[in-house]
């Protein structure tokens, strides 16, 4: 008996280890493909750009030139992404070094996103979450394939706007540090009521540091949600500590010196551009490229808003997201940059990232454990919402991928 129970064990056991190794290679094998589409869809990017071709459109253009040392009519006060392209040129021509560098960024997002997100599903598999993850990268606004004008939307992509621009390799380049900086926010929202952690605070600052020098578009909103969310916490749930509010200072400080540095550009003088500086107005800017806001803004979160029907409330990773989206889009809808400025929408950046955040946050509670008393019928027009931005995103990707202009989709 006792040799039985032993030679079951070791069965067990090597059963065990073969479905670990099978899972290490699918994600392996998700991962590679995942790597290849990216170099391949960046590279080409990259050097239609520098042959002047109408395929491929994307800003790829000035940031090689950059990268290269070139004038360019653009500041871009944010050295990591053009640093990192520079350190790969070493090794390749600066098309490759340009395609590597976006696809290791977006890579990186991927995963810090899977582990941030195995975290809080604890019923899935590391497998499990890094298919989430990567599907939350393909995922795009929702609309109709075919009809080109919906209700007073002239494009399926600009003015509603999508959480994977495939066109802006910055955007892609900050969000790995953007995932971590939103994910250890919720860490510590989450835990305001005990004592401090200096290790979040300090993981915090670094990451919100680091997005900030990749491109400055997710920690506008993020700031006002740091800043609202501790403001509420003081005076609405009467949680004042001194010490949390010596570490929110001391961790969003180099944060705020590099932002004063980075928007010198836009309040100083400029020879060429009589107008400059942030205005303020109703929709001046989101309302030059959409005629029609509410239903954008129904396309763009479409999934998180089913799910918000549904269910009202959630955990912090929801409503840090519902935050973060109030702050862009306000942001956006009435704030703009005055002069030429004004025309390349730089407010929809920090949007698209509180899109991607809400999806996220959707993900989230649409394949977390079930909670108790909960009807999993109710989850079904959430991942049918969710199942339309996957198909949407997957068929933009295509578009994109084989040379389609995002500025006519």
């Amino acid at each position: 008996m006792i040799i039985q129970k032993k030679e079951k064990s070791g069965s067990a056991e090597r059963l065990g280890n073969i479905g670990r190794y099978l899972i290490r290679i699918l994600i392996g094998c998700t991962l590679f493909i995942f790597c290849l589409i990216n170099y391949i869809l960046f590279y080409n990017q990259s050097i239609s750009a520098l042959a002047g071709s109408d395929l491929y459109t994307s800003d790829m253009l000035y940031y090689m030139y950059k990268a290269m040392g070139i004038e360019v009519p653009y500041q871009f006060p944010y050295p990591i992404f053009f640093l990192t392209i520079r350190l790969f040129n070493f090794f390749m021509n600066i098309e490759n070094a340009t395609a590597v560098t976006v696809t290791v960024f977006n890579t990186l997002s991927l995963l810090l996103l899977a582990w941030f997100l195995k975290q809080e599903m604890r019923n899935r598999s590391l497998y499990e979450t890094v298919l989430i993850s990567c599907i939350l990268h393909i995922v795009s606004m929702c609309y109709l394939p075919g009809i080109r004008q919906l209700a007073g939307l002239s494009y399926r992509y600009i003015g509603v706007f999508s959480p994977n621009p495939w066109q802006n390799a910055t955007y892609i380049a900050t969000r790995p540090f953007a995932i971590a900086a939103f994910f250890l926010f919720v860490r510590i929202y989450r835990k305001r009521k005990d004592d401090i952690s200096v290790k979040d605070f300090v993981l915090f600052g670094t990451s919100m540091l680091l997005t900030t020098m990749t491109k400055p578009s997710f920690t506008l909103p993020m700031l006002v949600v740091c800043g609202a969310t501790l403001v509420w916490t003081i005076s609405m749930e009467h949680i004042f500590n001194k010490r949390m509010i010596i570490a929110w200072s001391c961790s969003l400080v180099p944060t705020l010196l590099d932002m004063l540095y980075q928007y010198r550009g836009v309040f100083g003088h400029d020879p060429i551009e009589e107008k400059k500086g942030i205005g303020f107005g109703w929709f001046v800017s989101w309302g030059s490229v959409c005629r029609n806001i509410p239903v954008a803004i129904l396309l763009g979160i479409l999934c998180p808003i089913v799910v918000f029907a549904i269910y009202r409330k959630g955990n912090e990773i929801w409503t840090v997201a519902w935050i973060l989206y109030a702050a862009a889009f306000f942001m956006f809808a009435f704030m703009y940059e005055k002069g030429g400025r004004s025309r390349d929408l730089n407010f929809a950046w920090g949007y698209m990232h509180a899109q991607f955040f809400l999806l996220c946050a959707a993900a989230n509670r649409l394949f977390s454990s079930k909670t108790e008393g909960e009807k999993m019928i109710l989850r079904v027009p959430g991942i049918i919402a969710f199942i339309c931005h996957i198909l949407c995103g997957g068929y933009y990707f295509i578009y994109i991928y084989f040379g389609g202009n995002f500025g006519a989709f």
